[in-house]
């Protein structure tokens, strides 16, 4: 969690393009389950497929509730998370909070057009790579999902530690926002 809270971090930096091109560019040498061979795989890859594993064990519930909607009435049956579970929810909201940092462009056209139009292609790159990568569920969209496990992540540290729980949801729901203008902006191009 410390190293994906440092990339996040990192990634809030005004320099934040020299890292996220590392990041499209790094590859791993990642074993095959069930196989004694390995292959080389995008590193944006294996984060996105990681973060969506640690949701493994309460996917269905977290995408049948309403976690953090406002909207009355929703008539899916919820369940509570088990104590193992709350670990890989952080973990879940801590991976999803990266990969959406990610997935976020500060270009400002007062940065140049070369400069600009290079970050909107990284921008670009990201999050095709990450959104082939994270799964549409019971027609839910890739981000409807993120969005989902960052609100259930946002409740949860509020339930946990209150008030000062501000500290770290506050940046999460402007992420969640983030999020929600990207689904509106993408679902207006198909």
């Amino acid at each position: 969690i410390f190293c994906l809270n440092s990339l996040s971090n990192i990634l809030e930096s005004s320099s934040s393009n020299v890292a996220r091109q590392t990041l499209l560019d790094l590859r791993l040498r990642h074993e095959i389950e069930g196989n004694t061979t390995t292959e080389n795989i995008s590193a944006l890859v294996w984060l996105a497929r990681w973060t969506v594993s640690q949701t493994d064990s309460y996917r269905d519930a977290l995408m049948m509730g309403n976690f953090g909607d406002k909207a009355p009435g929703n008539q899916h049956q919820s369940r509570d998370l088990e104590k193992h579970e709350e670990e890989y929810l952080v973990t879940a909201g801590n991976g999803f909070i990266l990969l959406a940092c990610l997935m976020r462009s500060d270009a400002t056209s007062d940065q140049g057009k070369d400069v600009l139009t290079r970050e909107n292609d990284i921008t670009t790159q990201i999050r095709n790579t990450l959104l082939a990568e994270i799964p549409s569920i019971n027609g839910n969209s890739a981000q409807s999902f993120m969005i989902k496990t960052l609100k259930a992540f946002c409740n949860f540290y509020h339930y946990s530690v209150g008030d000062l729980s501000v500290a770290i949801v506050t940046p999460v729901l402007k992420l969640i926002n983030h999020l929600q203008s990207l689904e509106t902006e993408i679902s207006v191009i198909d």
